[in-house]
């Protein structure tokens, strides 16, 4: 795990329980555009019979996803800005700096919707406004009442929510109006730590 790269691998059980809530579907375009060392990748593939395509900057894990089987591809996902359209983006984003809105949001301009794992602080301050939330609508929101952990040696660093976005009509709308959206919110109590 490089923290220089963002690199926060997503936990197993954690994984399994985003794709499930994603509901993907048979014959679905799916990206997922931090791949890291696949464990989203994995579930997908188990979850539906899917087109997925990953990509990640780090030439080791593109290697590693290769390997498996995965059609990857190298290098920083914002610079690719001629992607095929995909039905479905999930993603555990980078995070550092607050880049997880820049990464969303470019996202949804080659997916119709997005799944992504998120720090609970993605949901506030007016850089993530500007850079995604006045561009995105907020359809699923589920609180991780445990910190997942990013990494093998313990617990969480910080509060996760899992997300579903959506763009309307192939564009991004310039506005949301608050008291017309009706997000869903989950409460998940899952122990993450748990054996997978």
């Amino acid at each position: 795990m490089n923290r220089d790269l963002s690199q926060w691998y997503t936990p197993p059980a954690l994984a399994r329980r985003v794709v499930r809530w994603a509901e993907l579907a048979d014959g679905e375009r799916v990206l997922e555009p931090s791949a890291g060392r696949g464990a989203l990748a994995r579930e997908i593939m188990r979850a539906a019979r899917v087109d997925l395509t990953c990509i990640d900057r780090d030439a080791a894990n593109v290697e590693h996803l290769r390997e498996h089987g995965f059609h990857a591809l190298c290098g920083d996902f914002l610079e690719y800005l001629h992607l095929p359209q995909h039905d479905v983006a999930v993603m555990n984003p980078p995070y550092e700096h607050g880049s997880e809105g820049t990464h969303v949001a470019h996202a949804l301009s080659v997916a119709s919707r997005v799944v992504a794992i998120l720090r609970l602080q993605s949901l506030a301050s007016m850089q993530r406004w500007e850079s995604l939330w006045r561009h995105a609508r907020l359809a699923r929101m589920a609180i991780c009442v445990r910190r997942p952990a990013f990494h093998a040696d313990g617990g969480g660093t910080f509060e996760v929510v899992v997300v579903e976005v959506r763009r309307h009509s192939g564009q991004l709308p310039m506005a949301i109006d608050t008291h017309a959206s009706h997000v869903r919110v989950e409460w998940w109590l899952d122990d993450w730590r748990a054996a997978t």
